[in-house]
């Protein structure tokens, strides 16, 4: 289909401001959607169903496509109906069948054919559907497809308790230059759009689709992310004015960049005063109160600035620049005062006050939380060999850890929990490795987050976040779906990826066990027993623990993640290093091979389990027979005795290439020797041997988890 067969549909729907945070997952739905709706009403050719442009402002999403037919292409199918036996008779007159079957098709008997079936031949005919032109079928189509989009929060309105992201209030529709006439939530389509507030330019008559971009931008408006994020690469050229350079922070420029419809660029100050607050006091209140840049000198320290990206191509007369410096200022003041306030009274004498504020209603107190982290810290650290210096501070952060929760600083500015109080503990003199595991006890809360410095952080995060799933998942709160009110999720993120990424190599079960017993006798009311509890727990555990390996930073193969998986994961550090051996392993020529000879083995020993052979635990080599199986044998022990001495030492690499190196006389095992022999006992010597064999494929990964290409 030539491009003047074609046409080009652009959707806008313009809402009240929709969150930063989802604005891009809406306009990324809202062009998938609709590409795949159109291509299911035949109203895409194949060679031009990806151009689909998509756009997105706070007050607006758009996509536009290009290659629409001006109506559906007629589709001829062929509509099977039952066997010829059955709808004729021996005469070769219709039955009941054929006129039941003509019926539903609305044809005559006469227009029924025959046709070769899957079990022989069947009467058939022929169903031409008509098309219908594009407009039509976008009018139909388009509203309930917008109406059927899911966001993280939807807001309803209007007296039919319609559902979206925000309030619709303006829709535009345009097939080339021609209005296609649809309504949604009771807006109707136009060919009208809005300018930036404050522009001046108001109400905008579009005169096509492709005009769309360029009179968006006469009204002050860059409807393209990626234009808007070239356009802010002007806080460098701010920052230089400002005599510094931008504190890098891509999370707020992607936050930013949701906020405005057209960024402007503008550098402010503060009073040099405020300077003696710390750093993060400083950052927080610009970036999360103001959603301003930080700027520092070339000694790295923080200068007395600020850039921030407005919704506004300028600033003529200073004002949004003065505003910005009026508010900021005011909330450096507040945090000043809080700060000080705060430093008059020691840390640790705000644990009383926790006792005052309730962790769950099931749980008990932060105060009855942090007697809980310290008994687990206590007992993580022996399950780590760690009982000693290291174990005492851990537990003497944990006590402290919760305390900021009672601070005016931590009401004030939450985004700063764990920080707060490791900032007071450091002023009050505490040891570097107590206040830094009290201000990093919170992370890591995704996948990409730092974990804490030190070994006695580790300890206090892991405390934290396993008190928080074995109490919480112990008394009935279970994700489900998008709910997680308590943020499990990422407590179980984070434990896996402290356990596998950290210096501590400590057992999950027992992990796991110390959370549960450290509470005691507490009266809690537990739904369920304490066997079941952790199993439920583990079994959390292992959804996270797939979830790091598959999408974390170093993305392995699935079937990687559960060949290793499969193997034992009790020690995490120890199972990401197989993975990353195996995934090593992977683009070497013996692999697939190996892999397929442990899928045979699995299934061999499988197959005679079922039938009730009872296989011995130790081979007898006295009933060894073949050279091939005796050839087998002592490989199997050369490399059994060799890879237990590289796994020891942590040497997986080394493991795998050994197990891989048996290839050639477990090929000539299976060529030459039947395993399934007449006689008893040679049969159940072989399997003993092949349980061998496998014993040592799973000891760094169950091999007959790897899917092998092309294998069925």
């Amino acid at each position: 289909m030539s491009a003047q067969d074609t046409h080009t549909f652009l959707l806008e729907i313009g809402c009240e401001e929709i969150p930063d945070r989802m604005l891009e997952a809406a306009r990324r739905d809202l062009a998938a959607a609709l590409r795949e709706a159109m291509a299911s009403q035949r109203l895409l050719s194949a060679e031009e169903e990806a151009q689909v442009a998509s756009f997105a402002t706070p007050r607006r999403l758009a996509v536009r496509v290009a290659g629409v037919r001006s109506s559906q292409p007629e589709e001829t199918r062929v509509v099977t109906g039952p066997p010829v036996s059955a709808a004729f008779d021996g005469e070769g007159r219709p039955t009941r069948a054929a006129e039941g079957f003509a019926a539903s098709q609305d044809v005559a008997v006469t227009d029924l054919f025959r046709q070769a079936g899957a079990k022989g031949e069947v009467v058939a005919v022929r169903r031409t559907r008509r098309g219908h032109p594009a407009a039509e079928v976008l009018a139909g189509l388009v509203p309930g497809l917008v109406l059927g989009l899911t966001f993280p929060k939807s807001m309803t309105w209007g007296e039919g308790g319609i559902e979206f992201v925000r309030p619709i209030r303006w829709l535009v529709a345009l097939l080339d230059d021609a209005v296609v006439p649809l309504t949604i939530a009771g807006v109707t389509a136009d060919r009208l759009t809005m300018s930036r507030r404050g522009s001046g330019a108001g109400v905008l008559s579009l005169a096509g689709a492709m005009d769309y971009e360029e009179m968006l931008l006469g009204g002050e408006v860059v409807a393209d992310p990626d234009a808007r994020r070239e356009m802010m690469k002007g806080i460098h050229a701010a920052a230089a004015r400002a005599g510094g350079e931008i504190v890098a922070d891509d999370s707020l420029g992607e936050t930013v960049l949701n906020m405005v419809e057209y960024p402007g660029c503008l550098e402010g100050s503060f009073p040099d005063e405020f300077l003696d607050l710390p750093a993060e006091v400083l950052t927080t209140t610009l970036r999360h109160h103001q959603h301003c840049f930080t700027v520092a000198g070339k000694d790295g320290r923080l200068l007395a600035r600020f850039v921030a990206v407005v919704n506004a191509p300028r600033d003529p007369d200073g004002a949004i620049r003065a505003g910005y410096e009026r508010v900021i200022a005011g909330r450096l003041a507040d945090a000043r005062f809080f700060y000080r306030e705060d430093r008059r009274q020691p840390l640790a004498s705000r644990l009383e006050m926790l006792a005052r504020t309730r962790f769950h209603a099931d749980l008990g107190s932060y105060a009855d939380k942090v007697r809980r982290m310290q008994i687990l810290v206590g007992r993580l650290a022996g399950l780590a060999g760690l009982a000693g210096e290291v174990g005492e501070r851990a537990m003497q952060a944990a006590a402290l850890s919760k305390c900021d929760l009672a601070t005016q600083m931590e009401n004030e500015f939450p985004e700063l929990q764990g920080v707060v109080g490791g900032l007071y503990a450091r002023e009050e003199g505490e040891a570097a490795e107590i206040w830094r595991a009290v201000y990093d006890h919170y992370s890591p809360e995704g996948l990409d987050d730092n974990l804490p410095r030190d070994r006695e952080g580790i300890l206090v995060s892991l405390a934290d976040r396993l008190d928080n799933l074995v109490g919480l998942m112990g008394v009935g709160v279970v994700p489900r779906g998008s709910r997680d009110p308590f943020a499990l999720r990422r407590a179980a993120l984070g434990v896996v990826r402290l356990l596998a990424e950290g210096p501590l190599h400590l057992p999950v079960a027992g992990a796991l066990a110390a959370a549960r017993e450290a509470y005691g006798d507490a009266p809690v009311p537990w739904k369920s027993g304490e066997n079941e509890l952790l199993g439920q727990v583990h079994r959390f555990l292992e959804g996270r623990v797939r979830h790091l390996f598959e999408q974390g930073r170093e993305k392995h193969r699935y079937d990687s993640v559960a060949a290793v998986l499969a193997a034992g994961w009790d020690d995490l550090a120890d199972a990401a290093a197989r993975l990353r051996a195996l995934s090593s392993l992977r683009g070497q020529s013996d692999f697939e091979a190996l892999a397929a000879a442990s899928k045979r083995i699995r299934n061999i020993l499988s197959k005679a389990e079922e039938n009730g052979v009872e296989i011995p635990a130790e081979v007898n080599p006295e009933l060894l027979e073949d050279e091939a199986e005796k050839e087998l044998h002592a490989a199997a022990a050369r490399v059994g005795a060799q890879a237990a001495a590289d796994a020891a030492s942590g040497n997986h690499a080394a493991v795998l290439a050994a197990v891989a190196a048996l290839r050639p006389e477990v090929d000539k095992f299976f060529d030459t020797v039947l395993v399934m022999a007449e006689q008893e006992e040679l049969r159940r010597n072989r399997l003993a041997l092949l349980a061998q064999v496998a014993g040592l494929y799973r000891r760094e990964a169950d091999f007959a988890e790897i899917v092998v290409e092309g294998a069925s």
